[in-house]
Formats: structure tokens, C-alpha cells, sequence
């Protein structure tokens, strides 16, 4: 009988608006479903649990422990988890995702020394974040070091896109796969469209996910500054100082009536308010992210039956025919995209046409067949190990 134990950084209440928390919560969702035995682990520690509703697991670390990264925290940390999997099953599955530093070496210990089946999941690329300052380089140097390492002692790993797979398959052992997991989603959701703040405008476009320049962010409000064609409300995470520069950036280009930056909602809120919209926007710009690029938020997007515009990126256009299912614009562009927010707004009945349309091509995002798929992958795989 397939034991599966789950190890990754949810809330054990609700989300927090997050796609990769998402996924792993459909994920959870589909194996129990399933009647298979799971058992949830969280080893997460930066939230209040006080008004936390928990419905599934355990977390692994007390708050006691402590928040902040110091070195004994992480070595506090590293014990109790080492202890964790030395106390597990040989039978147990283990499912986790992108580990922080100091969890990587107990799991690889544990690798060696009881051999139990691992399987891994990665949503993006590893990025070096040039960027950033000397400190901050090298701490991601050394965690993309150390999430290489992880690979070898991954046997199978969950990766959203096809080009995912070739990119990290580079780093794996001789006897490692990848499965393609896409877009999770819940046909059963009762999502009732939220009632909308009267803002003096009826069209409304709206961009939810992580909120930053490589998700093209800034571009999406430039460009939206170009037409003004009603209001532009944007939420999801975000860091602050970014968070700050966006409102300095409204403020320069005066539209602080027109363009609202909100916290990130839970996602059952998020689906509701995406319905209400007009027009949605994926305006992620061409980088060493893009490549591959799938983002959960397409399949909610299309869900929600809202017309949605995306940039021509990673695998956009696999899914979005322009002026059918959705809109297509050119990345990094300024003009390109100015021009098709006003195409839009000049033909909202399409929209709603091209809306119902996106909403067809969800049917293969089901988290079931997905679901069904990555435990196909783990039995089958499970018999040559």
C-alpha cells in the first residue's frame, strides 16, 4: 500500500494566495481523494498560527525555535529535522519541495542511509539573482549548489513544463525521471463573482500573483498609463520595497484613482474577484524565467471565464489562440501591450465570448488526472528502485 508523507512550506490553514502553495494543497487534495495514506508536514515558521484554522498536518518546528535565520535557528532546526526522517518508515514516500539550506543535508543523510523514495518539486528555474549584493549572491549561489545536490538524490521530480524537465534533467542521477504536472485546478468551486467597489468606471482589469519587475508588474502599469481605459486593481505578494517603488511610480504617472495595489487574498477571494473582472492581465516579461513559463495563475484566469491577455511567452501560446481563447501580445513592449488593453476595451462583447472560450481548454487541468498521473509515475518508478 502507497504511504506518501509530505513535507513542504504551506500554511496549514488557509493560503496565502501563494501558486505554489496552491498546487500543493490540490496535490494533498488529489492523494487523499485517492485513499492513499498522507500524512502533512509543514516546516514553515514566519506566520502567527494564533488565527490559523488548521485542517491538515503538523508543523514541524515550534515558534519557539524562532523566526529569524540565525545560525543556531537553522542548526536547531536541522537536528529536529534529521529526527523527524530518521523516525520515518522505510516504506514512506517523501514529497517535498524546494528545501531551504539547512533542511537539504538531513534529507540527503536520510537518502543515503534508509533509502526511502523521494519526490521532489520544482516550480521555477534556479536563478542566480546577479542583482543583489555581494552577501545575498552568495547565499544563492551556495542554496543553488545545494538544490543540485538535492537532484541527485531526487527520484522523481514534479516540474511544470516540458522545458522545466530538459533544464533540470541536467542535474540528475543516472536513474532519475520528471513528471509533468501544469496547472491544478477544482471544476467544483462554487465561485460567486464579488461585489465591486463603484469606482465610476465599467471596465475593469485586474492583474493577481506574485507581484514583481519579472512578472512584468511595472510594465503592465506604464502601459495601462498609456490609455486609461478604467481601472487597474493588482494584488498578490510582495516585497516591500518594490511594493513602495509601485506607488511612487502611480503617483508620478497620476493615477492614483485609477490603478489600486492590494494584499494578496486567499483563493477562494480571488477567484470570486477575477470573475467580476473585465479583462485579465499576464503581463510577464522575456527573461531566463519566462522560459517554460506556465503559471498556475492561467489556469484560474481561464477559469474564471474572464477574457485574459497574456504575454507570448514560455508556453503561452500552447494554450492561448489569440482573439479566441484569449489575447496575445509581444513581450517587454510598452506599445504592444498599451495597444491591446485599448483593443479591449473598445470590444468588450468579444471579450465575453473569448472569456467562455478560455474557460474550455481547463478541461485537462483537473487536479484528478493530474493527480492520477503523478502516482502512476511514483508505483511504476517505485518497481526499478
Amino acid at each position: 500500500m502507497l504511504r506518501i508523507v509530505s513535507i513542504s512550506s504551506i500554511t496549514l490553514g488557509n493560503d496565502r494566495g501563494r501558486a505554489d502553495e496552491i498546487r500543493t494543497k490540490y496535490i494533498h487534495k488529489g492523494i487523499i481523494e485517492k485513499g492513499i495514506d498522507l500524512e502533512v508536514y509543514s516546516y514553515i515558521t514566519d506566520i502567527s498560527r494564533t488565527n490559523s484554522k488548521k485542517i491538515e498536518g503538523e508543523y514541524l518546528f515550534d515558534e519557539h525555535i524562532g523566526r529569524n535565520s540565525t545560525i543556531l535557528t537553522m542548526f536547531l532546526k536541522a537536528v529536529k529535522f534529521s529526527r523527524f526522517l530518521f523516525g520515518l518508515d522505510k516504506s514512506k514516500v517523501l514529497l517535498v519541495d524546494k528545501l531551504p539550506i539547512y533542511l537539504i543535508l538531513p534529507l540527503i543523510l536520510f537518502k543515503i542511509f534508509k533509502k526511502n523514495f523521494i519526490v521532489t518539486q520544482f516550480n521555477e528555474f534556479f536563478v542566480l539573482h546577479s542583482k543583489y549584493n555581494t552577501f545575498k549572491a552568495l547565499k544563492y549561489k551556495l542554496n543553488f549548489q545545494f538544490l543540485k545536490v538535492l537532484l541527485k538524490f531526487t527520484n522523481l521530480l514534479i516540474v511544470i513544463s516540458e522545458d522545466h524537465g530538459k533544464y533540470f534533467s541536467r542535474f540528475f542521477a543516472s536513474d532519475t525521471q520528471y513528471v509533468v504536472i501544469s496547472i491544478l485546478l477544482d471544476f467544483n468551486l462554487k465561485i460567486i463573482p464579488c461585489e465591486m467597489e463603484d469606482k465610476n468606471t465599467e471596465f475593469k482589469i485586474c492583474y493577481a500573483g506574485s507581484i514583481s519587475r519579472s512578472n512584468g508588474v511595472e510594465l503592465l502599469i506604464q502601459s495601462f498609463a498609456q490609455v486609461k481605459t478604467g481601472v487597474l486593481t493588482i494584488f498578490g505578494p510582495v516585497q516591500q520595497d518594490y511594493k513602495l517603488y509601485l506607488i511612487e511610480l502611480i503617483k508620478e504617472l497620476k493615477l492614483e484613482k485609477l490603478v489600486f495595489i492590494e494584499d494578496a487574498k486567499e483563493y477562494l477571494d480571488t477567484m470570486s474577484f477575477l470573475k467580476g473582472q473585465d479583462l485579465l492581465v499576464i503581463p510577464k516579461l522575456k527573461d531566463e524565467r519566462s522560459v517554460g513559463y506556465i503559471p498556475s495563475k492561467l489556469g484560474d484566469f481561464l477559469l474564471s471565464e474572464t477574457a485574459t491577455l497574456v504575454t507570448d511567452v514560455g508556453q503561452m501560446s500552447h494554450y492561448i489562440q489569440d482573439g479566441h481563447n484569449g489575447y496575445l501580445v509581444k513581450p517587454d513592449s510598452i506599445i504592444e501591450l498599451s495597444n491591446k488593453l485599448q483593443e479591449c476595451f473598445n470590444q468588450r462583447d468579444l471579450n465575453r465570448i473569448v472569456g467562455v472560450e478560455g474557460k474550455k481548454i481547463t478541461v485537462d487541468f483537473h487536479y484528478h488526472s493530474q493527480v492520477n498521473k503523478l502516482i502512476k509515475e511514483i508505483i511504476d518508478k517505485q518497481q526499478y528502485v
